[in-house]
């Protein structure tokens, strides 16, 4: 599989404020062109130089020390040493530009400050540039040269055509050093003239050349971030990487060669060339030479899909290639992602990425096997004072059960009511219950209750329990009632909605989803669940298919709050009701159970 990434180029903004003296009005006489030299009210620029992002195909690691391996990532910074061109284009009496001999090819030196900050210094105080108020632009270019100095242009076009016919673009970009020197960059502006910032010259370096990157990839095996030892990775779970493997063919002084011109290795793994703006469609072609264990040396060549409109300066385009033929045996690391499958294999947490591999019929490896899906991993949202007290603060995880002691089990029996204090505040805010998220602290409370026969529902949670124990040497919550909080996270997880986009949010406790979103919704569950073999509400008969959901929370001593689903025509409600069911018209009342690690 290969994906075309496209991405905006670097953008560097680098501020040039030019401080006015006032009364320096000193005149000077006109040239022999006629073009007026006078200096006007400026003083020597102070520049101040920051990077404005371009959104790279790789994520930025450490800053680099110099200018040349600035392209590790994806974005570029100016370093100590590095010199920029300026000029001050004008006109004259008659209308004609010319450029100020003052401020002629004007080079200027970056030197970087300890704080992140630095200044920009032309090579004398004397050839500092001035502030011109009959300026046309001020132009700037990356990187120097002083053949420019000796050239005649007279506006900015001619400018930017002289360095691309003079200093034309490599053909081979082998190393970073040649890379750095053919990516040329302009910026054009004017500078303020309001009294609040007078002399203040923002220039916005944009890249004159499109980038093609070439990331080659392969499948390694996954393993958790440095540090975290709740869980692992099941024994089949894969993750697109870098492909470090890549080698020199024999004879060869390149590895790469993107659109048939040696291209440059980068430290992230990535090459990359620089290429001219076309016009036309274009598409970006590769070849190189990768390493197997087993297969010995693999010639892998890929071209991806036209790209309508051909190259635009300034743009990044990406191409990752997928080489299914092989896999990696270097480790990648990645972090928990919400919908992982969860596994409970030799003692310890198992996960298998949500985006992992399937097979021919849409399984993941041993999805019988697997306990749960990864509602949410926020640390943010992992608020429950009853799990963070003992470490379970990775994840909560939705068990693949409904659990129940009947066809439609109760909350609690008739008699009872919500008017009995009950240690948890009620969820009267419907604009606040998305972070409610006390499913583990209600549930061990309602456990504790007696007789717990009275509470049927968490009395089936109990037998569950029983049934389920956590597994010797896991560390990890038993299975608990999830609250309406914690639901939210299912709602978004797996059905791809929150409850707040519903078509329906009643003032009194209930948001309601129209037909289209349950469709939409209740399709996207079921394509995911199909994964492990089973559906969203997993009805066993005809009359199951609708179904409630109970959870722990409720509203405002006037009801439980219960998820209602059904895969006919209808809708998804979350909506408060009482918890003897008396006004709830459902066939069947359930609960779906979590755990957290």
């Amino acid at each position: 599989m290969r994906n075309i990434i496209k991405h905006p180029f670097i953008n560097l903004i680098f501020f040039v404020a030019l401080f006015a003296f006032s009364g320096c009005t000193n005149e000077m006489e006109p040239d022999i062109a006629g073009n007026s030299n006078l200096p006007a009210d400026g003083t020597p620029l102070t520049v101040r130089a920051t990077a404005s992002g371009f959104q790279a195909p790789a994520q930025p690691g450490s800053s680099p020390a110099t200018r040349t391996p600035v392209m590790e990532a994806t974005s570029t910074k100016f370093q100590t040493g590095d010199a920029i061109g300026l000029f001050c284009v004008r006109k004259n009496a008659s209308g004609t530009e010319y450029i100020s001999t003052d401020i002629y090819n004007l080079k200027m030196t970056y030197t970087a400050a300890a704080d992140g900050t630095g200044t920009w210094e032309a090579p004398t105080a004397v050839s500092a540039p001035l502030l011109y108020t009959d300026a046309v632009a001020y132009f700037a270019y990356y990187p120097y040269t002083d053949a420019l100095t000796t050239a005649s242009v007279n506006n900015e076009q001619d400018i930017r055509n002289w360095l691309k016919t003079n200093k034309p673009l490599a053909t081979d970009m082998l190393t970073k050093e040649v890379f750095t020197a053919n990516d040329l960059m302009t910026a054009t502006a004017l500078p303020s003239l309001a009294d609040a910032d007078r002399g203040a010259l923002v220039l916005n370096f944009k890249h004159e050349y499109a980038l093609l990157v070439i990331k080659p990839m392969l499948m390694s095996p996954c393993i958790p971030p440095t540090g975290i030892t709740a869980y692992g990775y099941h024994a089949e779970a894969r993750k697109w990487g870098i492909d470090r493997n890549v080698v020199q063919g024999g004879g060869d002084d390149f590895k790469m060669k993107i659109n048939n011109r040696k291209a440059s290795e980068m430290s992230d793994g990535t090459y990359r060339i620089l290429t001219q703006a076309t016009n036309t469609g274009s598409s970006i072609g590769c070849e190189y030479t990768t390493y197997d264990d087993d297969l010995g040396l693999c010639p892998v060549t890929a071209t991806g899909s036209a790209i309508s409109g051909g190259f635009q300066a300034n743009t990044c385009y990406t191409l990752e290639v997928h080489c299914t033929s092989r896999t990696g045996s270097t480790a990648v690391e990645r972090a928990l992602q919400p919908g992982d499958f969860v596994y409970q294999h030799n003692g310890k947490i198992e996960i298998y990425p949500v985006d992992g591999a399937v097979d021919a019929g849409g399984k993941i490896p041993d999805y019988a096997n697997a306990v749960g899906i990864v509602m949410t991993c926020d640390p943010t949202r992992m608020t429950d004072a009853g799990c963070n007290a003992k470490g379970w603060n990775h994840a909560y995880v939705m068990g693949l059960a409904n659990i129940s002691s009947g066809q439609k089990t109760l909350w609690m029996k008739n008699g009872h009511s919500l008017s009995t204090p009950y240690p948890y505040p009620p969820v009267a805010d419907m604009n606040t219950a998305e972070t409610y998220m006390n499913g583990y602290a209600e549930t061990e409370t309602m456990l504790g209750k007696t007789p717990l026969s009275d509470y049927p529902i968490f009395a089936a949670l109990q037998q569950y329990r029983n049934d389920n124990a956590v597994p010797a040497g896991i560390n990890r919550s038993p299975w608990f009632i999830p609250s309406i909080g914690q639901w939210f996270d299912v709602m978004i997880t797996l059905c791809g909605k929150s409850p707040y986009d519903f078509v329906s949010v009643g003032e009194w406790g209930i948001w309601q989803s129209d037909n289209s979103q349950r469709i939409e919704m209740l399709g996207k569950a079921n394509n995911y669940l199909a994964k492990i073999g089973t559906t969203f509400l997993m009805p066993s008969s005809p009359e199951e298919h609708e179904i409630g959901f109970w959870l722990t929370s409720h509203f405002a001593n006037q009801g439980i709050w219960a998820f209602y689903g059904t895969d006919r025509s209808g809708v998804f409600a979350i909506e408060s009701t009482y918890g003897n069911l008396e006004n709830y018209d459902v066939p069947v009342a359930v609960a779906r159970p979590f755990f957290a690690f």
